[in-house]
């Protein structure tokens, strides 16, 4: 394809992508210290100072005379490429190896909460087609496997567009706000146990090109985080003919850092 080939092309002339790469930070160091390197990196402007570099780099590919044959968004493209080949050389310096405290905490309790079923999270049950269910749930073990931002959120957008399909086709409803998206969402993550979704949600909140923040999977980070955010503060009385004991109690973060220790 055509971003293949240029993409090629700057690779091959961009020794400085390849000092960069090669001397950038390792901030596993601090994680025999700290629980969550991912918060080591926001205080030190990790995301600002790579969102500085890739406006310069992006000035630089402009000016490459094999670029002009490219429109606008053609340009755009091979540059959300190029920082998205960056960010897969950088990640074994910026994602934490362990999971951390908070990704333990959100596992166990969507491990427990297992048992659900539609009916005890969303009211009308029929959006929830339980045979694509098994397709979202790929999707977000693929987010574990993905290196960047972008391809991480590229995941989840499918699980969106999953269910968006379900909804539509058992309601008919052509038009779906956000809210039409929470509860079969929260529902679909539960029954998922995505591991380190918390770690994974905060990388992509810190680093994704805040140009494409601006656009869908901007909003697919927003609803995220509302949903691990609902997820973490559910109680028994949140859902729908759960008894208080049946839905059991939660273990705090302290507790499990106890365990893990």
């Amino acid at each position: 394809s055509i971003n293949v080939d240029i993409m090629d092309y700057l690779k091959s002339k961009s020794q400085p992508i390849i000092n960069l790469i090669n001397d950038f930070p390792d901030f596993h160091q601090y994680e025999d210290e700290y629980d969550n390197i991912i918060d080591i990196e926001e205080k030190a402007n990790t995301a600002e100072a790579l969102k500085d570099l890739f406006s310069t780099m992006a000035g630089l590919i402009r000016k490459e005379k094999a670029i002009k044959r490219y429109n606008r968004d053609e340009v755009d493209n091979i540059r959300y490429e190029l920082e998205n080949y960056i960010l897969s050389k950088l990640y074994d310096k910026l994602f934490p190896f362990e999971s951390t405290k908070a990704d333990i905490f959100f596992y166990e309790k969507c491990k427990r909460l297992g048992f659900i079923k539609p009916e005890n999270i969303i009211e009308d049950k029929k959006i929830i087609n339980e045979n694509l269910l098994g397709q979202a749930i790929q999707f977000f073990d693929d987010i574990e496997d993905n290196l960047t931002p972008m391809d991480k959120i590229k995941s989840i957008a499918k699980v969106f567009e999953i269910i968006q399909n379900s909804i539509q086709f058992s309601s008919g409803k052509d038009e779906l706000g956000v809210d039409d998206f929470t509860k079969p969402l929260i529902y679909i993550i539960i029954k998922s146990k995505p591991k380190n979704f918390c770690s994974n949600y905060q990388y992509c909140e810190l680093y994704l090109n805040s140009d494409l923040c601006k656009g869908q999977y901007g909003i697919i980070i927003s609803q995220i985080g509302m949903a691990i955010e609902n997820i973490r503060r559910m109680k028994y009385n949140d859902v729908i003919g759960v008894s208080e004991e049946k839905f059991g109690k939660d273990e705090e973060l302290e507790t499990i850092e106890e365990k893990d220790e």
